[in-house]
């Protein structure tokens, strides 16, 4: 699950629920999710809104 922050964000990204899994594939914790999630918005770009992530894990 995903808010339209992101898209909005990088319109170029095209992210999808399939990009998305396929970007947070092999992470070992939360934090490299979180991590990789950030490191998808090019350093310096101005968000138009804030950027939050939220990791759950389903047991």
């Amino acid at each position: 699950m995903y808010s339209d922050g992101l898209i909005d964000a990088q319109t170029e990204l095209a992210l999808d629920n399939v990009a998305l899994a396929a970007q947070l594939e092999g992470a070992a914790n939360a934090k490299e999710m979180v991590d990789r999630i950030a490191a998808m918005i090019p350093p310096g770009t101005t968000l138009p809104d804030d950027l939050t992530v939220l990791v759950v894990r389903k047991r």
